[in-house]
């Protein structure tokens, strides 16, 4: 039975590559992340592990041995190569994938229906998809692309606009046949009034309405889609777009409570880069138009 190859450990190895490229132990440890004491702690256990001194130090830092200049050669291309070689394998397997941070109302309701449609029209990329109300960091290659509810004024990253869609009032029916008074944008300042994470979109659409509303009452729930489920539960008055109360109103679970429809936010595809990959353009291309056919439908 063959042995497996005796290897020293990597993080040793990892740890005294970053000190020979770098020439210092602190800017290795910037590098790696780690404390510069963990450097120096690898570089113990290496120069044990081989029983060789590799390195130097002196009150001026560190410098290579001869040995270690040689063994730093050999280790930084074969770093070097096993680095390519990850790098390549994980093109290959993510070649296909297109991973998608989405708000978790225009996810669930509107995206997640229409996803078999993209898959058909283009088979050969695969969606991951995440509802979350987080911003992916994308320089750690978290997200290839977020839909955001809203401008985004974060710098270094480029963002489209989707689509722009009338925000309604909505309620239960049962809901709304207990109130028969409520006919206006006025009226909905004495009603219970459910809102998202914060109370700012209700404030803005009664703003856009020409109604100024005072201190606004009623439970923060967080979420677009929680918000409406409350309504259909029959706890209040809900804010929802035209896309996302699509499903609710066909059903009949909700119903509009008055006229007032104004355009709010937009929705935003946002991603980084100038250069951007095949995959990415189709999925921005397929959101827009079928976006824009589902604004025209309920403008119908």
């Amino acid at each position: 039975m063959t042995s497996l190859p005796r290897l020293p450990p990597l993080k040793a190895l990892r740890a005294f590559e970053a000190v020979a490229r770098f020439g210092n132990v602190r800017r290795a440890a910037d590098a790696l992340a780690v404390d510069h004491t963990v450097v120096s702690r690898h570089l113990r256990v290496l120069q044990q592990w081989l029983g060789i001194r590799l390195v130097n130090t002196s009150p001026q830092g560190v410098t290579l041995t001869p040995n270690g200049k040689k063994y730093a050669e050999r280790i930084s291309a074969a770093l070097e190569q096993i680095s390519f070689a990850s790098n390549e394998l994980q093109e290959s397997v993510n070649a296909r994938q297109l991973v998608v941070w989405c708000i978790p109302g225009f996810a669930t309701q509107w995206l997640l229906p229409r996803l078999p449609d993209f898959s058909r029209i283009y088979p050969d990329i695969d969606i991951v998809l995440r509802p979350t109300e987080a911003i992916p960091d994308f320089d750690k290659h978290e997200a290839d692309a977020k839909i955001h509810y809203g401008h985004l004024r974060t710098s270094g990253l480029t963002s489209v606009v989707l689509a722009h869609t009338r925000v309604y009032a909505v309620a239960a029916p049962h809901w709304v046949a207990r109130h028969p008074h409520i006919r206006e944008p006025k009226d909905l300042l004495t009603a219970p009034l459910i809102h998202e994470d914060t109370r700012d979109q209700w404030r803005d659409w009664f703003l856009a309405c020409g109604v100024v509303p005072g201190t606004l009452q009623g439970p923060r729930l967080w979420h677009a889609n929680v918000a409406i489920e409350a309504a259909i539960h029959g706890q209040g008055v809900a804010l929802a777009n035209e896309l996302i109360a699509a499903p609710s109103l066909l059903s009949g679970e909700l119903q509009i409570v008055t006229s007032a429809a104004p355009a709010l936010d937009p929705y935003v595809l946002i991603t980084k880069g100038e250069v951007l990959p095949a995959k990415f353009s189709a999925f921005r291309n397929w959101l827009i138009r079928t976006l824009a056919g589902s604004t025209t439908e309920a403008k119908a």
